[in-house]
């Protein structure tokens, strides 16, 4: 896995990609979801609880396949 791997989770692009695999050791949306379950992501300099809750969410979405897709105008 790896950077790329979490920049498949939405609100993840490759600047914080790198940011939570360098700092964090986190290298695949698992380890992403356990970091912000155990409160490590807000004390990370311009991450809070908000943004923390923002990618834990974003992560159980991809790894229970909850994923909002467009309807593309289905109604």
């Amino acid at each position: 896995m790896g950077v790329r791997a979490l920049m498949a989770i939405e609100h993840i692009g490759p600047y914080t990609a790198i940011r939570l695999h360098e700092e964090l050791g986190i290298d695949s949306p698992q380890k992403l979801w356990q970091a912000a379950q155990q409160g490590r992501i807000r004390h990370l300099p311009g991450f809070g609880v908000r943004s923390e809750a923002r990618l834990k969410a974003a992560a159980e979405q991809l790894l229970t396949g909850k994923i909002n897709a467009p309807l593309d105008g289905v109604a």
